[in-house]
Parts: structure tokens; sequence; C-alpha cells
């Protein structure tokens, strides 16, 4: 993970992050620098664990991206299907 990037994952459901599991993504994505979460509502309605900080940008699957959603009204979302997430991550154009 680059210096400075914080990754935060959320599945979407238990069997989600069950197959995370099984399949060992939780034990890569943590090994990367990343956070894994159970599956829960957090950054994407601002309401713990990652919400945006003023600067801060976020690549999200949610479907609401108004300003403030995520945290501060100075941060900014990018929202897209998981497979274009995956996408631009592995690119390293987020």
């Amino acid at each position: 993970m680059k210096k400075g990037i914080r990754c935060i994952i959320f599945p979407a459901t238990q069997a989600i992050y069950l197959q995370a599991i099984e399949e060992g993504l939780v034990q890569t994505f943590i090994k990367a620098g990343a956070v894994v979460s159970t599956p829960t509502c957090g950054p994407c309605l601002g309401g713990h664990m990652g919400i945006l900080a003023a600067g801060e940008r976020a690549v999200s699957t949610t479907n609401r991206n108004f300003v403030g959603r995520m945290g501060h009204v100075e941060s900014g979302e990018s929202g897209g299907g998981s497979s274009k997430c995956c996408h631009r991550e592995n690119l390293g154009t987020i």
C-alpha cells in the first residue's frame, strides 16, 4: 500500500466476508496494510470507522455520493462497481 493511503474494506454481506476469509483475501489485504471490518454501515453514512477528513478522497461502491455523505464536507468520493474499484486500485489510478 502506498504511504499515506488508508484502505478500509467493508464486505457487503456475511457470506462475502466468509468467502473472502476462505479464499485468503482478508489475510492478503491485512498484510498489504488494509483494515478489514465486518459487514456494516460505516463511512458510507459518515457513521464511524473510516469517515473522511477534509481533503481526503474515497473510492466506494456505495450508491450515495453527495457532499459530506462520508465525512467532512471538504472530502470527496468517487463511486463505482466493485470490479471498477478493484481495477482502479490495480492500476494505481485512484
